[in-house]
């Protein structure tokens, strides 16, 4: 999942959309289809994210500029440093 304002900074441009639905209801999402990213040492080709107003997650001056999901961090060995946030 892409914030709408990190796809907007990196003139990711939204080329489809999608409904999701969960406990709090429905919403619509934006996707951007056929992306290229890096994320630390790893190269990932002609994905789909997600796109939506995340603001408010925020809670102070830091922001979220996405989130990664299950799709991703379960193909690989992840470790959350606590200490370091």
């Amino acid at each position: 999942l892409l914030s709408d304002r990190t796809a907007h900074e990196l003139g990711l441009n939204p080329n489809g959309n999608t409904s999701i639905q969960g406990a709090g209801g429905s919403a619509q999402m934006k996707l951007v289809e056929g992306a290229d990213f890096n994320f630390n040492k790893t190269s990932f080709e002609n994905e789909t994210f997600a796109v939506l107003n995340i603001d408010h997650l925020s809670e102070d001056e830091n922001r979220y500029d996405g989130i990664l999901g299950a799709s991703v961090l379960s193909k690989y060995l992840v470790e959350i440093d606590y200490d370091k946030k």
